[in-house]
């Protein structure tokens, strides 16, 4: 073997050694005793009051993409917003959302930030470990296209949860709408509804209705405020 051949094969070696070592095992289950993540609201650090939504549109759309893996428990914003009262914590509050997580019944707790970077929509994501605090995997995820983005870093999370090739995902597109502006108007409505403002929500429904009439998550939450309203 020459120099040259063993010097090439000790940096293989290094580097799988690297690899092994960043790897990082699953965080432990949820209180039903198995895998569990809460989803919190993302900080917008766009600067665009424009994009206030996507604090909390982005994590609905994790919640949504999530929500089709099976062996996965995805906790969203109700449950999350009654352990928040529950403990007398404040969402804006950072420190919160381990212990909120851990309220919540959830073995893990993803926290992401959303900065835009010309045409492009950049996603800063963790998933941590709520009993630890140990970092499961940090991915970074840049591009024009949100409904592709959340759909690599949902990917990438069911990869880190050891629950990745358990169901046939669908896109997000495929399951939601192909239509930002409608995706838009539901998370505003989402939001509405949560703060029990009835009448914003039905508004803010029927016009993701009017953007896009396939929304059927849209309308079937649509239905729910309708009766509600009378």
């Amino acid at each position: 073997m020459t120099y040259v051949a063993g010097i090439a094969l000790l940096v293989a070696a290094i580097a799988t050694m690297l690899l092994a070592q960043r790897r990082e095992t699953p965080p432990g289950p949820g209180a039903a005793g198995r895998q569990a993540l809460a989803i919190m609201p993302f900080d917008d650090r766009t600067g665009d009051p424009a994009n206030a939504w996507l604090s909390n549109g982005v994590p609905s759309m994790l919640v949504t993409s999530l929500a089709q893996t099976p062996g996965l428990d995805v906790i969203g914003t109700d449950r999350l917003d009654a352990s928040f009262r529950e403990l007398g914590l404040a969402p804006t509050d950072p420190l919160a959302r381990h212990p909120v997580a851990q309220r919540a019944g959830a073995g893990a707790v993803l926290l992401g930030t959303i900065f835009k970077v010309g045409s492009d929509t950049r996603l800063d994501v963790q998933v941590h470990d709520v009993a630890t605090g140990r970092v499961v995997v940090a991915r970074t995820a840049r591009g024009p296209d949100l409904f592709a983005l959340i759909d690599s870093v949902a990917g990438e999370v069911r990869t880190a949860l050891d629950v990745a090739g358990r169901s046939n995902v669908r896109p997000l597109r495929d399951v939601t709408t192909a239509s930002l502006g409608a995706y838009e108007m539901y998370a505003k409505a989402q939001r509405a509804r949560h703060n029990n403002r009835w009448g914003d929500a039905k508004t803010l429904f029927e016009e993701s209705l009017r953007i896009d009439p396939a929304f059927t998550l849209a309308r079937a939450q649509f239905v729910e405020i309708l009766e509600r309203l009378g």
